[in-house]
């Protein structure tokens, strides 16, 4: 007993001693001669390790994963690393928009061309860093067309789609803006799809990026809004739905942002409190003009998912609004997708979506049996769905 107490003693303070102990992997430099390295570099790769010293997740990569011998041989044959305490360097931490540790990035002339955030064994960093040898270009490509790229991989590989997306949010260049918030929405389809095919390592990423957004505060309804996105993609909406009943009073005073509402409604509705969701919404067309805006892709299995998911979110907006009884504002959806003029096959999609909603949420009306016959190609067993729900 005594024996295993104080070698268990020992081995605590060998971990504290080496934690503390700056790995060598890591330059003594400053971080703008880091900079300047990186920027003179092209074919370099600059690591940069953001952390605290309350971090304990920080302390166990610093005494295991930054003194693997492979982590430390690539390192130092692939470029240069730097560590960086968050609590003495808070303008980097705001520069580079850093939500919670510990934090890894990969620099390429100076410029993110990918993070994660959470903790990594030396196995999980060095895979990731050699995948990471032959970015170059990426860097630079503009959003659109990495956004186009992402949606075209992810139509024919879930898994791949969510990896180029959590690849493509954590790269550090969307920004905090409305732009910003709008593609990490967008990207947040494309991840809750690869979640849902099971991958651990997927679940994995998603939580820890989740879960630094939280960290890093929610105190602006865009933060709020991207934490929502996450908890949704991952299938955890009570988590929501118990900060929406504590929240209900001071939202009442301060109306939520159009996106935030956006999310909400979502999150709410597929908690399956379809009236609660649909009681928040004030201008249903707001959303719907939201979900009509599909980025523009040319590959047609990308166009095809994205126009699905879109039309999944407008289907719930109608079936939330007839659940809260506001019907009038229910059907002003399917006018409003109407008028918006999309193509034969995003219409169909998004009638279908309704009476599907309709259905799930328990307000199928007559109404919907019309809805779905318009369709070029009515779904057999949801048409046997939405009668039985109507008998």
């Amino acid at each position: 007993m005594n024996v295993r107490y104080w070698f268990g003693v020992i081995l605590a303070v060998s971990l504290v001693a080496l934690a503390s102990a700056q790995p060598r992997v890591f330059t003594r430099g400053t971080f703008p001669e880091a900079m300047a390295w990186s920027e003179s570099t092209p074919d370099g790769m600059l690591v940069v390790s953001f952390g605290a010293s309350w971090c304990q997740p920080c302390k166990v990569m610093d005494a295991q994963t930054w003194q693997h011998p492979n982590v430390e041989e690539f390192v130092k044959r692939a470029g240069y690393a730097i560590k960086i305490d968050g609590d003495k360097e808070r303008a980097l931490v705001g520069m580079y928009n850093v939500r919670g540790y510990p934090t890894t990035m990969v620099l390429r002339s100076g410029e993110v061309v990918a993070r994660r955030t959470g903790f990594m064994d030396a196995s999980t960093t060095l895979t990731w860093l050699e995948s990471l040898v032959e970015v170059s270009a990426e860097a630079g490509s503009t959003l659109s067309e990495a956004w186009s790229d992402v949606q075209t991989t992810a139509a024919r590989d879930a898994k791949a789609g969510a990896e180029k997306a959590l690849d493509l949010w954590e790269r550090g260049s969307l920004g905090d803006d409305w732009q910003g918030v709008r593609l990490r929405r967008s990207l947040a389809g494309v991840i809750a799809s690869g979640v849902a095919t099971g991958d651990d390592d997927v679940t994995k990423r998603v939580g820890a990026l989740r879960d630094a957004w939280k960290q890093g505060g929610l105190d602006d309804q865009g933060s709020l809004e991207l934490w929502v996105v996450l908890s949704t993609a991952l299938g955890e909406t009570d988590d929501i739905s118990a900060w929406f009943d504590e929240t209900q009073r001071e939202r009442r005073r301060t109306k939520p942002s159009e996106g935030l509402t956006a999310e909400l409604v979502d999150a709410l509705a597929l908690a399956g409190r379809w009236a609660d969701s649909g009681r928040l919404i004030r201008d249903p067309m707001e959303i719907v003009e939201r979900e009509l805006g599909i980025a523009g892709v040319t590959d047609e299995a990308a166009r095809e998912a994205a126009t699905g998911r879109m039309a999944m979110r407008i289907g719930r907006v109608h079936a939330s609004l007839i659940a809260a009884r506001k019907l009038r504002l229910g059907w002003r959806v399917l006018e409003g997708v109407v008028k918006a003029k999309p193509s034969d096959t995003a219409l169909d999609a998004v009638r279908e979506a309704m009476v599907r909603a309709a259905v799930d949420a328990g307000v199928a009306q007559p109404r919907h049996r019309s809805l779905l016959e318009a369709c070029a190609k009515p779904d057999p067993e949801l048409g046997q769905a939405l009668s039985s729900a109507l008998d």
